[in-house]
């Protein structure tokens, strides 16, 4: 490989050791932001990890951490979502404004474009984990099934992680 040649296998070693910890220090100062509402006493944590650990480590335990901080958001405010190992936020869900509340009785009028429907459930749905975790997220997918098959969590979204 050209690359080891060039900058030697140790070299590259503690380059990608490096990329995980300026990740994890992006993901902090978005958190540290005042604007994202996370509580000044929840920092401390995060603030070690980045801190002490550095690469695959450091990702490992932020990563935790914020699957435990999202764990208690769900439990809390009696939300259903987790953090995959892939760093996406898997949300599922009933939307009970509009379809989900108004098919069952026949009431319901559907959209042009079923898209552009979950799209905004799922904007409103992107920010109150953006508020609750304290990053930038981006909705990656939006999946729905149809009532029949899933009435407690019909709705799918996942979202990534910003850096």
């Amino acid at each position: 490989m050209i690359w080891d040649k060039d900058y030697g296998v140790g070299e590259v070693e503690k380059w990608k050791e490096s990329e995980g910890t300026i990740r994890m220090k992006t993901m902090l100062k978005l958190m540290q932001n005042p604007k994202n509402g996370i509580p000044e006493e929840k920092l401390p944590r995060f603030e070690e990890i980045v801190q002490t650990t550095k690469g695959a480590e450091c990702e490992g335990k932020f990563m935790k951490a914020m699957a435990e901080r999202l764990a208690l958001y769900t439990q809390t405010y009696g939300r259903t979502a987790e953090l995959l190992d892939d760093h996406t936020v898997l949300v599922t869900f009933a939307c009970h404004h509009g379809y989900y509340k108004h098919a069952p009785k026949g009431k319901f009028q559907f959209p042009d474009s079923v898209e552009t429907y979950f799209e905004r459930c799922a904007g409103g749905r992107l920010y109150e984990y953006e508020k609750a975790l304290g990053i930038k997220l981006r909705i990656k997918s939006v999946d729905t099934s149809p009532l029949k098959e899933n009435i407690l969590h019909p709705v799918k979204f996942i979202f990534e992680i910003l850096e």
